[in-house]
């Protein structure tokens, strides 16, 4: 899944729980969750290229601008938003990023994380469809937590 669409969607939990560790639990949970849908990652052959620091890059930007938009303006940036945002994209970037992988996954915890990480994933071979999907999802949480708030 697009980091954009597990920051979105831990958001709005964050927003509709209300409770700071509920949150970033929850946020942590939505990721697990929406790994099991079919997706499209931006992993380049297990590769950390310019192309996927690019693509994720755009993509945090344009999720930030369209939560705040929809969102944080109305109800304020507040500690369950951020905590459930960061328990959303907390597992890519403890299981993803090169510099943190190899030592998370060097840990008993990491470890035991990264292959159930990876027994969850569920790639989805058509990008267009898996694109698809992450925008229907992360549009209809962005609807949600703008009826949320």
């Amino acid at each position: 899944m697009l980091i954009g669409t597990h920051i979105i969607v831990g958001s709005v939990a964050g927003l509709a729980l209300d409770n700071p560790l509920g949150a970033l639990f929850l946020g942590l949970i939505s990721h697990l969750l929406l790994d099991t849908i079919p997706h499209f990652d931006t992993v380049d052959d297990n590769i950390f290229t310019k192309r996927q620091i690019t693509i994720v890059a755009a993509e945090l930007i344009v999720a930030i601008l369209l939560i705040y938009s929809l969102v944080w303006r109305h109800t304020g940036l507040t500690a369950p938003i951020i905590l459930g945002s960061i328990g959303g994209f907390l597992p890519d970037c403890l299981d993803n990023v090169p510099v943190l992988k190899d030592y998370f996954r060097r840990t008993k915890f990491g470890a035991l994380f990264h292959y159930w990480h990876e027994r969850w994933h569920r790639k989805q071979k058509v990008i267009s469809i898996a694109i698809l999907t992450q925008s229907f999802i992360a549009a209809l949480f962005l609807y949600l937590g703008y009826l949320v708030k």
